[in-house]
């Protein structure tokens, strides 16, 4: 009945989807302004890095904390397993597109004027059992976020059905698992570098659905919350200058010119506890924007809520983007242009999302009918799991009924 009540609020209530809304914006305007500071040398932005900084230390976190509340527990194991399938298949697929239309232009001679990183045979192959057999390394790289929301939603699937000592037990096991992995230089086999981080997202989004209800309620609280965690979000995201526990050490990287920035897709998270706060505050103020933009936003509420519709679209679709628009904008813009004033930066984020929006809408069909075949196939493999194992514990009863006799 719980359950059935959370599923109704949940399609009314706009929150969700404005604030996935403001998770893809945040990552497609990260990207967009990777080239002006990864690598950048003289062309090296600090206003740049400090809004890239300021996004990445938190916004992937609200983006697991989001799809955690909207996650229901009562779905069957079966449907979990389904739809994290699909999850997992579609970054799998796009990337072996990708990679096909790579090896078509490197066979055709124009891979590298095209912005495309040349692939012979081998290599593609090579690429394709690593990305089906390890869960990372996409060709499309930012679509690691779909197969460690899958891992997620399979965990929490999983262990929910033990309870609450059991879930928090797990959790801190998982976190551990991440702390090794990343400290050990572990190969990230299916997302085990953020994994413990993820996770943790996802079951505190769960806890906080009626925290989202309260908010919706009482404008009062969304204000409050959204001014006192933007504050303290913005005075503590440069205070993780990335050694893991001493907060007044600098342990930047070169090629962010020697700052640092979390980056959940390696694993970076920095100095734990300044990540830790800084991505509890960063996601709730975010939570109490998107509360106060579903309700005042306007048109701009409006788009971020049709955005975070079509998140996965545009998360695909920006995959592509970073690979081949990134290289080109190196290639011909970055030495030419400096991103040194605030109309840059307001025009860099106007061009960059209307592009991604406007190949959304030209893929619309070839999207759909990946995703589509990735939940048919996604379908099909759960259903022959689940043949399989009727058919053991059927053989199980029969030979224990055999023995009886």
């Amino acid at each position: 009945m719980r359950a059935a009540r959370w599923a109704e609020y949940e399609r009314k209530s706009t929150a969700l989807e404005v604030g996935r809304g403001l998770a893809i914006l945040s990552v497609i305007y990260g990207h967009a302004l990777a080239p002006w500071f990864m690598g950048a040398g003289e062309q090296f932005s600090q206003a740049g890095f400090l809004q890239w900084k300021f996004g990445a230390s938190f916004m992937m976190t609200f983006f697991f904390f989001l799809s955690g509340i909207g996650w229901r527990e009562d779905k069957s194991f079966a449907s979990t397993m389904r739809q994290a399938g699909t999850l997992v298949l579609v970054a799998l697929l796009a990337s072996v597109c990708f990679d096909v239309v790579r090896l078509s232009a490197t066979i055709a001679g124009v891979a590298a004027p095209l912005g495309l990183a040349p692939i012979g045979f081998l290599d593609f192959a090579k690429d394709a059992a690593r990305m089906a057999l390890l869960g990372d390394a996409y060709s499309l790289s930012s679509l690691w976020f779909l197969t460690a929301l899958a891992v997620v939603r399979v965990f929490a699937a999983l262990i929910s059905r033990f309870g609450a000592v059991a879930v928090i037990g797990s959790a801190a096991l998982m976190l551990a698992l991440t702390l090794t992995s990343t400290s050990l230089g572990w190969r990230n086999f299916y997302q085990i570098n953020l994994i413990g981080v993820a996770f943790i997202a996802f079951l505190a989004g769960h806890a906080a659905r009626g925290l989202l209800r309260g908010l919706e309620r009482s404008m009062t609280g969304a204000y409050a919350l959204t001014l006192s965690m933007g504050i303290l979000t913005a005075l503590t995201f440069d205070m993780n200058q990335g050694c893991r526990w001493d907060v007044f050490a600098r342990c930047g990287q070169d090629w962010l010119g020697g700052g640092f920035g979390v980056s959940m897709v390696i694993g970076q998270f920095g100095n734990l506890p300044m990540f830790a706060i800084t991505a509890v505050t960063g996601t709730l103020f975010v939570l109490g924007l998107s509360v106060l933009l579903a309700r005042f936003g306007g048109t701009v509420g409006d788009k971020l809520d049709t955005w975070g519709r079509n998140s996965l679209n545009l998360l695909i679709v920006n995959a592509l983007f970073l690979h081949v628009g990134n290289e080109l904008v190196t290639r011909w813009i970055l030495p030419h242009v400096k991103a040194d004033n605030p109309l840059f930066f307001i025009a860099l984020l106007t061009f960059t999302m209307a592009a991604n929006l406007l190949l959304v809408h030209a893929l619309a069909r070839p999207l759909r009918r990946l995703q589509s075949f990735a939940r048919r196939i996604a379908a099909e493999i759960v259903n022959i799991g689940e043949r399989v194992l009727s058919a053991g514990v059927a053989l199980r009863a029969h030979r224990v009924s055999q023995a009886n006799d």
